[in-house]
């Protein structure tokens, strides 16, 4: 299994994860030493990016450059809302969507990778629901962490799994233009090294 791979907890066959990431020619990650760690393994972007926005990047590319090679196989709408995840009986066969002002449906394989659910403020918040001991903190997450795609997928019958394993981290760097925020920037192990 490549460095940076995991298998699925769900599926013991299927590896899952940055494994793409070892395609773009290791220009990606470099695995690095933080607080408490006695081996490497904090990854940081070679180009100063932060992992997520490194792995995102990296993903993004790989994806355009199979659009551009094989177009019958991948197709990319962008500035599209995905507004629920289809199905016929226990398959999931699509989504439907918003695109330009209009409902749209696509049939075909599902990937969902929509982000977690830590800024969920709203009246169906998962944090709420539960961790709600951390509601009333601030987040480090972006605004767009809302569980959305969670909670397509329990609305369909899908189970959450371990949605009380919530980090609170404690350096959230606070804007002094808005310090009551719900929302902070993490600052980074290096800050306080």
């Amino acid at each position: 299994m490549a460095s940076g791979c995991f298998r699925s907890r769900f599926d013991p066959r299927v590896t899952v994860g940055v494994c793409v990431i070892d395609d773009v020619q290791g220009r990606v990650f470099a695995d690095g030493y933080t607080r408490g760690h006695s081996q490497p393994r904090t990854h940081r972007g070679h180009d100063a990016k932060f992992p997520g926005m490194a792995i995102t990047y990296a993903l993004m590319q790989r994806l355009e450059e199979l659009v551009e090679s094989d177009p019958q196989r991948v197709q990319i709408i962008k500035k599209a809302r995905v507004t629920k995840v289809n199905k016929e009986g226990n398959k999931v066969t699509g989504v439907s969507y918003e695109f330009g002002g209009e409902e749209c449906s696509i049939d075909g394989v599902v990937v969902l990778a929509t982000g977690g659910y830590a800024a969920d403020f709203g009246d169906t918040s998962l944090l709420k629901k539960h961790r709600p001991d951390t509601f009333d903190l601030a987040s480090t997450n972006g605004t767009h962490a809302t569980g959305d795609g969670l909670k397509m997928l329990m609305e369909i019958g899908g189970n959450g799994i371990d949605l009380d394993k919530v980090q609170v981290h404690p350096t959230g760097l606070v804007d002094p233009k808005d310090p009551d925020s719900k929302w902070k920037f993490l600052a980074a192990e290096g800050v306080y090294s």
